[in-house]
């Protein structure tokens, strides 16, 4: 499902992307989509989308579950599943009281990335978790999901095409419940190709990756997990995020 227009609203319903993703990995035989072939988008806000609402929704996928690339959105109660980089994308999303399920990938070593931003850097607020669960398929080892990591989407320029330097993205969570299969070191680096063609890594400081009274086996300390300081939070409340938006819940 793709979304173009704003105020955009959706309650109580399931929108699922039904690839058979775990087949694919045990015997490729599709077109290539995305790096690995394996992309399957369930849910993408899309240019024009704006003020979109997602109450008690249930979205269903395994790579790229929810692309939220532009606009303001707000997700509350919904249930949001997927393996690798599984809420992904440049819009300004909140998450309220939602579960976002880690689902197992046979043979992998790093089960997957739960928020993937790719926020412009004059944006505030990129991917914003409020009181969230982190939860897993009982398959999924300790340790072996990433909180998430930043994307540098590629971007033709006029002197060629590589990895947007404005892409700086931001994402934390907010009183988040998590899980063991969160990793101690939370976040991972993300590759890129830079202006003069290298392939190079999008290290997790250089981004706006950050948490706030994590809670659960999952919830580490660590000095690869910045938190916010005492006073950043208050500026995490929905009118804030949503600069001004009142949604009619």
């Amino acid at each position: 499902m793709t979304v173009r227009a704003p105020d955009f609203r959706v309650q109580r319903l399931a929108i699922e992307n039904s690839f058979d993703y775990v087949g694919n990995l045990a015997a490729p035989r599709f077109e290539p989509i995305g790096p690995n072939g394996a992309q399957a988008v369930a849910l993408m806000l899309d240019d024009g989308a704006d003020r979109c609402l997602f109450e008690d929704v249930d979205l269903i996928g395994h790579q790229d579950t929810l692309f939220a690339d532009v606009g303001r959105s707000l997700f509350r109660n919904c249930r949001i599943s997927g393996s690798v980089d599984f809420i992904f994308g440049g819009g300004n999303a909140l998450f309220e009281d939602c579960d976002l399920h880690s689902r197992f990938r046979p043979g992998k070593d790093r089960q997957g990335y739960v928020a993937v931003p790719s926020t412009a850097a004059s944006q505030v607020y990129g991917l914003t978790f409020a009181r969230c669960r982190l939860t897993r398929d009982p398959q999924i080892p300790d340790s072996s999901v990433a909180l998430g990591r930043a994307w540098r989407p590629g971007r033709t320029f006029a002197d060629g095409k590589y990895g947007d330097p404005d892409a700086v993205g931001a994402a934390v969570y907010l009183s988040c419940w998590m899980d063991a299969h969160i990793d101690a070191k939370g976040w991972d680096a993300m590759g890129y190709t830079a202006r003069d063609g290298k392939r190079v890594m999008l290290e997790p400081e250089l981004a706006r990756l950050f948490e706030h009274d994590s809670r659960g086996p999952g919830a580490h300390d660590s000095p690869t997990r910045r938190q916010l300081d005492a006073r950043q939070p208050g500026l995490y409340t929905r009118d804030r995020v949503l600069s001004g938006w009142q949604p009619a819940l």
